[in-house]
């Protein structure tokens, strides 16, 4: 469960809990921008959010934050990727090319003819050969992906945009290859100069439509036409693919490599936001809907049976002191009542009698039948 919906994408909250070991049942405190900006504005999605603080990943678009006057801190901490543990693609055999074509999204689509590119990228020479498309998972659902499989390439997709363990399965894909090529700049480009491919900018470009995106007006879209990106299709491109040293160096200031943090900075940083974090939740009035209030008990209910009971009791005493104003009568006596039963199991197993006798009442509170409760108080706490 998050405050702000867009730390999901991508992975990006679970490599910031890895790292930092940060509970993985209460909400992060702070926002995260969740992919390369070619140019900062107030109507992103990631600064629309009532959290105080947004982690973005470098100095050029905290400058450029800065100066909308946006009513939050703005921190440097690096993209999510330079905190996972991987190897880079350096002192190996690699071979061929891997080819991310600019994607559409669940609000704007792709115009463009994906037999041409298609005949484009296979048009290069056998030095960069063999070719993998790595295409986002909506385009494969759209049927895109049989027009690269006509000619022979192999199609992968890094996940979802929820997927965990999306930018794992992006290191992975592009493993082997000595080659990225897209035909628009993008985070993946940044990425896969950062792990150490030879980037080039080559093929038909894309036009993109808006038909749903709040944050853009309607019709064509047009931040990819900025100037940032004109300058960099033109260093990128296939005739200045021998200064890939260059490319490099940009990526890796684009992506913050300077500004990462140690786990023990981040931690600091989210426990001080973290004493906060019912106060955002009622800013926001939130109603919590059946399905997700029902994983999140389960979620904790799955880490006492596990006997991660720190974790768990986290998890239980967010919900009873945070989320508690946010749901139904019915959600409270189901949702409240049994994380206080839980609660009090887990400090009657701590040897903590007094909490554990004050939990169980909370529990019966909420819900006068739960007939375990009292046999606790009757027995067990006596």
């Amino acid at each position: 469960m998050e405050i702000q919906g867009g730390n999901l994408f991508y992975g990006h909250t679970n490599i910031i809990r890895e790292y930092t070991a940060y509970s993985s049942i209460l909400p992060l405190p702070i926002g995260i921008q969740h992919g390369w900006l070619p140019l900062a504005s107030k109507d992103d999605a990631d600064v629309d959010s009532i959290l105080p603080e947004l982690w973005v990943w470098s100095d050029r678009i905290k400058k450029e934050y800065d100066t909308l006057g946006l009513n939050k801190n703005i921190r440097v901490i690096g993209a999510p990727i330079i905190y996972i543990e991987c190897e880079q693609n350096e002192g190996k055999e690699k071979k061929g090319t891997i080819a991310f074509p600019g994607h559409s999204s669940h609000c704007v689509d792709i115009i463009g003819d994906y037999e041409k590119y298609a005949e484009q990228l296979a048009g290069l020479s056998e030095e960069f050969h063999p070719i993998t498309i790595c295409l986002y998972y909506l385009d494969i659902a759209k049927g895109y992906s049989n027009v690269f499989e006509r000619k022979g390439f192999k199609v992968v997709s890094n996940g979802d945009m929820l997927a965990k363990e999306f930018l794992y399965n992006f290191i992975d894909n592009v493993g082997k290859c000595k080659y990225a090529t897209t035909n628009e700049i993008s985070s993946a480009c940044l990425y896969a100069s950062y792990l150490g491919l030879k980037v080039f900018y080559y093929g038909l470009q894309f036009d993109y439509f808006n038909n749903s995106d709040p944050h853009h007006p309607n019709g064509y879209v047009y931040v990819y036409k900025e100037a940032l990106i004109k300058e960099l299709k033109e260093k990128w491109s296939f005739k200045n693919i021998g200064q890939y040293e260059q490319q490099r160096e940009f990526a890796k200031k684009e992506l913050g490599v300077e500004h990462k943090k140690s786990p023990e900075e981040l931690k600091d940083i989210l426990k001080l936001y973290n004493k906060k974090i019912g106060v955002y939740f009622k800013r926001l009035s939130l109603k919590i809907k059946e399905k997700r209030l029902s994983q999140f008990y389960d979620e904790c209910s799955e880490f006492k049976r596990a006997g991660k009971n720190e974790e768990s009791l986290a998890g239980f005493d967010f919900l009873v002191k945070e989320l508690a104003n946010s749901i139904s009568l019915e959600q409270k006596e189901k949702y409240i009542g049994g994380a206080y039963f839980h609660i009090g199991e887990i400090y009657l197993k701590k040897g903590d009698l007094k909490r554990a006798e004050q939990a169980f009442k909370n529990c019966l509170n909420y819900n006068k039948e739960h007939k375990k409760a009292v046999d606790y108080l009757q027995v067990k706490v006596k």
